[in-house]
C-alpha cells in the first residue's frame, strides 16, 4: 500500500461503469441499490486501507466485505480482517443512499482489537 488515494474514488468508478453499461436500459430501484452496494463496499475497503495506513497498520490477508441497501435506501456494510498480530479489524459504514443521485450520507468507523481508531459523522460512503 502507497498510501495514496487513486484520483478518481474507485467506487465512483465501479458505478460509472456499471451506469454506463445499463444507459438506455430502465434499473429497477433494486438493480440501482445493487450497483450502489458495489460501490459502498468498494469505498470501505479504500477507506478502511487508508486509515490502516496511517496507523501503520499492517493486515494479514485480505479484507472480507459486504453492503446491503435495504427497501428504504439504508445502507450497512462492514469490512473484516486480522492484522499481522492477530487483532481483529472491523469498518463499518450506517446511513443512506441516494441511488438515483448516486450520494451517500453516513457514519463511517474503523476499530483495531475493539479499539476506536476513527469515527467519522459525516461520511460520504461513496466516495
Amino acid at each position: 500500500m502507497t498510501g495514496m488515494r487513486p484520483a478518481v474514488p474507485r467506487a465512483a468508478v465501479v458505478v460509472s461503469i456499471v451506469a454506463a453499461a445499463m444507459v438506455g436500459v430502465a434499473c429497477s430501484d433494486e438493480q440501482k441499490r445493487d450497483v450502489e452496494g458495489v460501490g459502498v463496499r468498494v469505498a470501505l475497503a479504500d477507506d478502511t486501507m487508508s486509515v490502516l495506513d496511517v496507523e501503520n497498520v499492517n493486515l494479514d490477508g485480505d479484507l472480507d466485505c459486504k453492503a446491503d441497501i435495504d427497501d428504504d435506501n439504508v445502507v450497512t456494510a462492514s469490512c473484516e480482517g486480522t492484522d499481522e498480530n492477530g487483532d481483529a479489524v472491523v469498518s463499518t459504514v450506517e446511513g443512506t443512499v441516494d441511488p438515483d443521485e448516486a450520494t451517500c450520507d453516513s457514519v463511517f468507523r474503523v476499530t483495531l482489537a475493539g479499539e476506536v481508531l476513527v469515527e467519522d459523522a459525516d461520511h460520504d460512503c461513496l466516495d
